[in-house]
C-alpha cells in the first residue's frame, strides 16, 4: 500500500513557548491505515493533526520534515492539500462556510471546479450515506452541533481525500450517532481505502475500527498495543451528595420554542430546578438541550409560557474561543487558585488559541466561574478533555453546588453523567 503521511523526526514549538508542543515524532500512514490517537488534554493530539494541513499549521519553529503522497509540505498547493487531506477539527462553527446544507456539501466542489452533473451525483450519495436528505433546505444555523458535524464530515469525504484527519469527531454526539458516525468513517476507510488519523478521548467506540494506535506523552508519538488494557475509565473520586436545597434555582412552565412554525424543538417543557441541584441533561442530537440552556439563560425567548432563574446565570458554550478576549491564558483567567484547580498552571504566558481544545474548555470555565453565577450553564463541557480531567471537573461541579450553585449540564458523555451529578432525560 502506497504511503500518503511521513513525518520524520519532527518536532514544533508555539511561538513564544519555551518547550515544544511535538518532539522529535517518526509517524508514517499508508493507504487504509486507521489510526487512533489518544493521550491526555494537552499533549500534542491536535498539533500533530494541524501539521499535516499547511493551511491550519501555526505560528512556531519546525525542524524535521514532514511528506505528503511524497512531496514536502511546503511544496503543495492548496488544490492539493485540499484534495488529499481532509480535516474535521474541535471547532466546528469555525469549518461552516455556507447558509443552507446543502450549499455547504457543494461549496468545495464547486472549488474544485467538478461539473454539474458529478457534483449532482456526489451530493446525493453523501446525502444517503449520511441520511441527510431531509436537511437539505435547512439552514446550518438551526442545526444541532452534532448534526453540523454530520455534514461537515459528508462535505469533506465528498472530496475523496486520501488521509482524513478527525480531531475528536464524537465529542458533541449522543451514544448512538457516535457509533453510527465511526461506522461510516469505517466505511469510507475500508471501501475507498482513505486513510483515517483519528484523535479520540471515547476509545470504546474507536478501538475496534483501529488497524493500529498512538498516544500522545508530553509531544512524544508512542506505539501501543490497541487492546482495551491500555485505556483507563472513568472512575469516581468519593461518594455522590444531595446537595439540593428547599429553594428553587430555575423554574420553566409550559415552554415551547420553534425555529420553523410547526416544528417545535421544545413542546410545553415544564420544569424546576432545586437550588445546589447538579444536573446533567442529556437526550439524542437535536433534541433540544443546546436550546434549554439558551433559554434559561436569556439567549433566546420562548415562543410560549416562561422561564424563571432565582440568581445571575452565565453559560460556557460549546466553542469556549468565543469568550477569549486577551492575548494570554494569564489574562484571561486572573484567579491563581482557579487556575491550579483547573489545571492550568504553568499556561499563563500561552496564547488562549494555541492551548488544546480540553484546556481551551477549562479556561473558559474558570472564566466563566470568576463571574460568580448563582447558575451555572454548560454545553459539553468534556469535550476534549482526558479521564483525569474530567474526573476533576466532576469534582469541582459537586463542590460548587455543594456550595449552592445551580449547575446545569449538557452532555453526550454517558460516563461522565453516570458518574456525577442526577440524570435528566430531556424529552423529545
Amino acid at each position: 500500500m502506497s504511503e500518503i503521511v511521513r513525518m520524520e523526526h519532527y518536532s514544533f514549538t508555539y511561538a513564544g513557548q519555551q518547550s515544544p508542543a511535538i518532539r522529535n515524532v517518526c509517524l508514517s500512514v499508508r493507504q487504509g491505515d486507521f489510526i487512533l490517537l489518544t493521550g491526555k488534554s494537552g499533549s500534542g493530539k491536535s498539533t500533530l493533526l494541524r501539521q499535516m494541513k499547511r493551511e491550519l499549521v501555526p505560528a512556531g519553529e519546525i525542524s524535521g520534515e514532514i511528506r505528503i503522497n511524497g512531496k514536502d509540505l511546503s511544496e503543495i498547493s492548496q488544490r492539493e492539500s485540499a484534495v488529499t487531506v481532509g480535516y474535521l477539527g474541535q471547532n466546528i462553527e469555525q469549518q461552516i462556510v455556507a447558509e443552507k446544507v446543502w450549499q455547504e456539501l457543494v461549496f468545495g466542489l464547486e472549488n474544485l471546479g467538478w461539473n454539474q452533473d458529478r457534483m449532482e451525483k456526489k451530493i446525493r450519495q453523501m446525502a444517503r450515506l449520511f441520511s441527510l436528505e431531509e436537511w437539505m433546505e435547512k439552514n446550518m444555523s438551526q442545526l444541532s452541533g452534532g448534526q453540523k458535524q454530520r455534514v461537515l464530515l459528508a462535505s469533506i469525504l465528498a472530496m475523496e481525500p486520501n488521509v482524513l484527519l478527525l480531531d475528536e469527531p464524537t465529542a458533541q454526539l449522543d451514544d448512538a450517532m457516535a457509533k453510527e458516525f465511526l461506522r461510516e468513517v469505517a466505511r469510507g476507510n475500508r471501501e475507498c481505502r482513505t486513510a483515517v488519523l483519528l484523535a479520540e478521548h471515547r476509545i470504546r467506540y474507536a478501538l475496534p475500527y483501529s488497524s493500529r494506535s498512538c498516544r500522545m506523552e508530553n509531544g512524544r508519538l508512542l506505539e501501543t498495543t490497541g487492546k482495551k488494557a491500555d485505556f483507563f475509565p472513568l472512575v469516581r473520586r468519593g461518594e455522590r451528595k444531595n446537595t439540593q436545597r428547599d429553594d428553587m434555582g430555575v423554574v420553566l412552565r409550559d415552554v415551547t420554542f420553534f425555529y420553523e412554525k410547526g416544528k417545535g424543538v421544545l413542546n410545553r417543557l415544564s420544569l424546576r430546578v432545586p437550588r445546589g441541584t447538579f444536573l446533567q441533561i442529556v437526550g439524542p442530537n437535536g433534541c433540544g438541550k443546546t436550546t434549554l440552556l439558551q433559554l434559561i439563560c436569556g439567549i433566546r425567548k420562548p415562543c410560549a409560557g416562561t422561564v424563571e432563574c432565582y440568581g445571575k446565570a452565565a453559560m460556557v458554550p460549546q466553542n469556549p474561543k468565543a469568550l477569549f478576549s486577551e492575548l494570554t491564558a494569564g489574562e484571561e483567567l486572573l484567579s491563581e487558585s482557579l487556575f491550579d484547580e483547573l489545571g492550568l498552571g504553568g499556561l499563563e504566558q500561552a496564547h488562549p488559541y494555541d492551548l488544546s481544545g480540553g484546556q481551551q474548555q477549562r479556561l473558559a470555565i474558570g472564566k466563566v466561574l470568576e463571574t460568580k453565577p448563582d447558575i451555572l450553564l454548560l454545553d459539553e463541557p468534556t469535550r476534549g478533555l482526558d479521564n483525569d480531567c474530567k474526573t476533576m471537573l466532576g469534582v469541582l461541579l459537586e463542590r460548587l453546588a455543594e456550595k449552592g450553585m445551580t449547575v446545569l449540564c449538557v452532555t453526550h458523555d454517558g460516563e461522565f453523567s453516570e458518574q456525577y451529578g442526577t440524570i435528566y432525560h430531556l424529552p423529545i
